[in-house]
């Protein structure tokens, strides 16, 4: 009992101090946030000024100067469209990765192609990383995805390496205030799958696999570390138990706040699959409005998705709480995702 109580002190402690010394991006979301709903309601160049102010503010995530680039191409403005690529090539965003967006698409002429290639072999820094945390990542990975493939599904091997990699990154990045995400370790690339497979001397435990088709959209088009994240989406209990961890390395910009949105439904969403590890024993969540993320797919919770009223008002609380886009801001941005092209989600949602 003693023992728990001094642990719980010291995490708390360390929470303490990792808020006092960490920096803090919350400044940052909110910038990005207003950028995207400025343009939205007013299609002008506006919402430059916010993002401005948040690229010169923190490192960004990805997805964020390649939206903004996207949305300076619809207005006209193409140094800014210049502009905001480059930003994106010198925090390690892959060529290949624009070829997501039909608005750039569109545009295909040589001497578009190769100012972009351009200034991609000019500018691109690739992501400094510590290669020894990444290695040991990919290959607990590795592991799970080959233990899955290899016995048919899931099973208590399985189940173990799992649990043996979310206490990995507990132990070695949560209880620090961050994650092996994005900011960390870069996006996942097919590059990156290429040089560990001949590194390791490992095959891909995909090909050929049933479902893995060639016309797969490059891992490049999700703009995300794949995964550490993907292992914690895979437990209905992880999130939940150190949420307040997971909170703390969103403040320090190490996980994006939607993804805490999405770990915190997908977490109640898993305590209805049969499927799930069932030797994780946690408290069922309560029902309630989350993010209105999954929409209103019948397999998920109907609790998880409301368009009264009442419910649009506690989602958009929600989301204010965590740094969230505005739920309304988000069903605006699927319009114009639809209907001119601009890519604006990267959401990788388990189930």
């Amino acid at each position: 009992m003693k023992q728990n109580k001094l642990l719980t002190w010291l995490l708390l402690l360390a929470t303490f101090s990792l808020r006092s010394n960490a920096a803090n991006y919350t400044e940052y979301y909110q910038l990005i946030n207003m950028a995207e709903e400025t343009f939205v309601l007013k299609k002008d160049k506006s919402c430059f000024v916010f993002y401005d102010k948040a690229f010169k503010k923190h490192k960004p995530f990805l997805k964020d100067p390649f939206i903004a680039s996207q949305i300076a191409l619809y207005l006209g403005d193409t140094l800014k469209f210049y502009d905001y690529l480059k930003i994106g090539f010198q925090n390690g965003l892959p060529l290949t990765a624009i070829n997501v967006s039909p608005l750039i698409k569109q545009v295909n002429t040589n001497h578009f192609q190769k100012r972009i290639q351009a200034m991609f072999e000019k500018e691109y820094k690739p992501k400094r990383i510590d290669q020894h945390i990444m290695d040991k990542i990919c290959l607990m990975c590795y592991q799970s995805d080959s233990i899955k493939v290899n016995m048919g599904g899931r099973n208590d091997n399985f189940y173990k390496n799992e649990n043996d990699t979310r206490s990995y990154i507990l132990d070695s990045f949560l209880i620090r205030g961050k994650f092996p995400n994005e900011q960390l370790l870069g996006v996942t690339t097919n590059q990156m799958y290429l040089d560990f497979y001949k590194k390791f001397n490992r095959k891909d435990v995909y090909a050929g696999f049933s479902g893995m088709t060639n016309d797969m959209p490059p891992d490049e088009f999700e703009l995300r570390l794949k995964c550490p994240y993907n292992i914690i989406l895979h437990s209905r209990c992880f999130y939940s138990e150190h949420k307040q961890l997971f909170y703390q390395a969103m403040l320090n910009g190490y996980i994006h706040p939607k993804e805490i949105g999405i770990l915190e439904e997908t977490a109640i969403i898993w305590h209805n699959d049969a499927e799930t590890n069932p030797a994780e024993t946690c408290q069922k969540p309560a029902y309630k409005i989350c993010y209105n993320i999954f929409g209103k797919d019948p397999r998920h919770a109907p609790q998880l998705f409301d368009s009264s009223e009442q419910g649009l008002k506690q989602v958009e609380e929600n989301r204010k709480n965590i740094y969230m886009q505005k739920y309304s801001v988000d069903q605006q941005k699927k319009l114009l995702e639809k209907n001119t092209g601009i890519k604006f989600f990267f959401d990788f949602l388990d189930r």
